[in-house]
């Protein structure tokens, strides 16, 4: 191991307690580790070998991309009444470029309540550079700008993590281990009883493709919706183009010999609409309003209680799509409506 590791990481130390007990009280901390950064994964697994006759290895975790290895200290070192006996040797962050080993952080645990020892340190407006949590595990770190040392706080031992870790790696194996028996097992089970395990695996295969043929028609039944929408909107406002034809077709001042050109491009657009499945709808004065196919425009006063709620003058004409039934455009009407005044 480089010969100045260890003195560099006593200053680091040193410099850590000394900013953290300026602005904290230290017998609210418990030491938990000092972190090592390594240049890359080549790097981290010789700093690993360079290390070995120095740390006992706790356990290696993944964290943010990357591995993190704890591992105790033979020898710890002591600086004003705290014992440092840990240290984290972590591989860089994803697209994070590091380009030479140093001490990254100084990492203490909060014996108390972590969210009341957070908001103290918010008070103090120390620059607060992450929080963080993952699963149980909270942590945040701040650093004062005068010598950029940053300073973690845990709620939880990063031994703890690592522990945990491992204890699911071990379940995990064991779910292996379990499946593969289970394997192992039903390649010695009778013929019976494989022929009613194909039989199971069959009908799931004829319900997943019975299900799949049903999202098809579902998917196709959808599609042909969204395409009757968009074909009656698009109708809707070719309907309100040829009406605007009709109304300069009146307003001509022209022969009827000259009004030729205009008068096929109207009925060109007529045929267009019929064509796509539009029909008018059949709505006469005298009739009941139905709110689902007509618009009230306008209200008008009757006398007679058969009047009362009935169309007493159409203004614009209707149209709805012949398949579905659809409704492109109300009927746009004036309705009659009896006064309640005796």
């Amino acid at each position: 191991m480089n010969p100045d590791f260890f003195k560099q990481l006593r200053k680091y130390a040193k410099d850590a307690i000394k900013l953290t007990d300026k602005y904290l009280d230290l017998d609210t901390l418990d030491f938990d580790h000092i972190c090592y950064q390594t240049v890359s994964k080549k790097d981290y697994h010789k700093a690993l070998k360079q290390l070995k006759e120095e740390v006992e290895v706790i356990g290696e975790i993944p964290h943010a991309g990357r591995m993190l290895t704890l591992a105790r200290l033979k020898k710890p070192i002591v600086e004003r009444n705290v014992t440092i006996d840990k240290i984290e040797i972590a591989e860089p962050k994803p697209k994070k470029s590091v380009h030479a080993r140093a001490f990254d952080h100084f990492s203490f645990t909060v014996k108390g309540d972590f969210s009341k020892a957070l908001e103290e340190l918010k008070a103090k407006k120390l620059y607060i550079s992450e929080v963080k949590q993952i699963r149980d595990h909270k942590f945040v770190k701040f650093f004062k700008e005068e010598n950029g040392i940053e300073i973690e706080f845990r709620n939880k031992k990063l031994e703890e993590a690592v522990c945990s870790m491992r204890s699911q790696g071990t379940a995990q194996e064991e779910k292996r281990f379990a499946k593969k028996k289970d394997e192992v097992k039903n390649k010695s089970k009778s013929p019976s009883d494989l022929e009613k395990q194909l039989k199971e695996e069959r009908e799931k295969r004829l319900q997943a493709l019975a299900d799949y043929q049903n999202l098809q028609k579902r998917v196709s039944k959808e599609r042909e919706n969204m395409t009757s929408v968009t074909n009656a909107l698009i109708l809707g406002q070719l309907l309100d183009i040829l009406e605007d034809f009709d109304r300069a077709i009146e307003d001509l001042k022209v022969e009827e010999k000259h009004q030729v050109g205009i008068r096929m491009v109207r009925d060109k657009l007529k045929q267009i609409i019929d064509a796509n499945g539009l029909e008018e709808i059949s709505y006469k004065v005298g009739d009941k309003v139905d709110s689902n196919v007509c618009e009230a425009v306008g209200v008008v006063a009757v006398e007679a209680e058969k009047e009362d709620n009935t169309v007493k003058e159409i203004v614009q004409k209707g149209y709805k799509m012949k398949a579905g039934g659809q409704i492109v455009r109300p009927v746009k009407v004036i309705v009659g409506k009896k006064s309640n005044n005796n």
